[in-house]
């Protein structure tokens, strides 16, 4: 099968690999489709790493896929060979005390497809577990499935903090994970979105007529003084901030909350 491997920092190369094994138990095999391009692939990519972790080559990258079930394990019921479905790249062991209590997410013994734990999705195909391959609408185009993954870490984020229909949000950073969040805080009820970022090119433009926007220094001291003199948040509504902790606390020092 065919893959895109980095083999030093930024080169790629297309390889020829052995085809991936059979299914096995609870497994299926997926064709890949499309796979998004995430901010850390870009810094594996330009940076050979990220933050302390240095890349191991060569390695494939990619951990937002979909794709197309072409073979299913022994025991599997849920799939069906031709579905279409997103992958979740963690594979979880589902015995430790965190899978057990419904927090996978902090699996003790978690494996990551797409850094230098386990290879990603760049190539054509991938065994994975049926429990990580999540079906989705017909309607869905593959580009527009990518989008499944980042859109699940979002919603994860509604789940820790109590945001309620009202509220102001301010998004940190107008990138495509930035925007997407800014969408989300929309979709969940808040009266208002801020956008700020440090490259003012990126705010003018397609969230124009959407959010409005804060086209400031990227400093937390500014972004919540610019949202306080915009709102007049010191005696009206609340705020969340998305992106940049200490943000939250300069605000949340000014309201005395």
């Amino acid at each position: 099968m065919r893959t895109v491997e980095l083999v030093e920092k930024r080169r790629l190369e297309v390889a020829s690999r052995p085809d991936t094994r059979d299914a096995g138990p609870g497994e299926v095999v997926v064709r890949m489709h499309a796979v998004g391009i995430c901010g850390s692939d870009l810094h594996w990519y330009e940076d050979g790493g990220i933050g302390y972790t240095a890349a191991v080559y060569p390695m494939i990258l990619g951990h937002e896929p979909v794709g197309e079930v072409v073979s299913v394990g022994a025991g599997v019921t849920t799939h069906k060979v031709g579905e279409r479905v997103a992958i979740e790249p963690s594979i979880v062991c589902g015995e430790c005390e965190f899978c057990r209590s419904g927090r996978p997410n902090n699996c003790v013994h978690c494996v990551f497809m797409g850094g230098t734990q386990a290879p990603g999705f760049f190539r054509d195909y991938a065994v994975v577990p049926a429990r990580n391959a999540e079906h989705f609408p017909d309607t869905f185009s593959y580009a527009k499935a990518t989008l499944i993954e980042p859109t699940a870490v979002i919603v994860h984020v509604f789940e820790l903090f109590d945001m309620r229909p009202g509220d102001t949000v301010a998004v940190l950073g107008a990138g495509p994970i930035g925007i997407l969040s800014a969408v989300m805080a929309k979709l969940r009820g808040a009266s208002q979105v801020f956008i700020a970022d440090k490259i003012l090119f990126f705010l003018p433009g397609g969230i124009a007529g959407i959010f409005e926007y804060l086209a400031i220094e990227y400093h937390f001291q500014n972004v919540a003084r610019g949202v306080i003199d915009t709102r007049n948040l010191l005696y009206f509504g609340s705020v969340i901030f998305f992106g940049l902790l200490l943000a939250s606390h300069a605000l949340s020092r000014r309201r005395g909350d």
